[in-house]
């Protein structure tokens, strides 16, 4: 009898131990395959630190700008001000040699961009309407030439004051990559934040 209870003991250590693996194997590929999920645990990539860039998929991304401005709109009353949003603006080169369109989130399926204070605190994007064309945006399907680069704003509401830095969640399927990519945001870096 024993024998039988060690045994018993041994098989369930290994049992476990092959339970944890399998499951980091699961965790692992869910965030490989499905990138997408990320942006629901901010902490699952290293953030690209300010002033940095991000390299995949034929891509070099960075941060260029952050700052608190108002929105310039056009539609079919004419160019106005829109509201005062958080703009931040992301410079895309595309170092492969064939062209890359940005697709707008919402009709590929893609995770929209989203902003985290430091408390974890989500900050809203900043919406216009389908046929407002909001100048410093990339057009839907615009296409970034082979060895080219083009700028993209990313609208937020006005975060409110207190946080000391952001986290911005990008997925790079909008610009045909793959892959959900952070970005740290230092308060002290976006103009015009009060």
């Amino acid at each position: 009898m024993a024998q039988a209870t060690g045994k018993g003991k041994g098989g369930g250590i290994g049992s476990a131990i092959g339970c944890l693996i399998l499951l980091g194997a699961l965790g692992y590929g869910i965030l490989h395959f499905f990138p997408q999920v990320r942006t629901l645990f901010p902490g699952a990539t290293p953030p690209i630190e300010w002033g940095q860039e991000y390299y995949g998929g034929g891509l070099r991304v960075k941060v260029v700008a952050a700052e608190v401005e108002v929105t310039q709109i056009e539609d079919t009353l004419g160019s106005r001000d829109g509201n005062e949003d958080l703009h931040v603006t992301l410079d895309i080169a595309n170092l492969g040699d064939a062209p890359v369109a940005y697709k707008e989130p919402r009709l590929l399926g893609a995770s929209e961009p989203k902003l985290l204070d430091d408390a974890g605190r989500s900050v809203p994007q900043a919406v216009y309407d389908d046929r407002t064309t909001v100048e410093g945006r990339l057009a839907h399907a615009q296409e970034i030439a082979p060895h080219d680069d083009e700028q993209h704003d990313l609208l937020f509401k006005v975060p409110p004051a207190g946080a000391k830095s952001f986290l911005l969640n990008v997925d790079m399927a909008m610009f045909g990559s793959r892959g959900v990519v952070q970005f740290r945001i230092p308060a002290e870096k976006i103009k015009g934040l009060r």
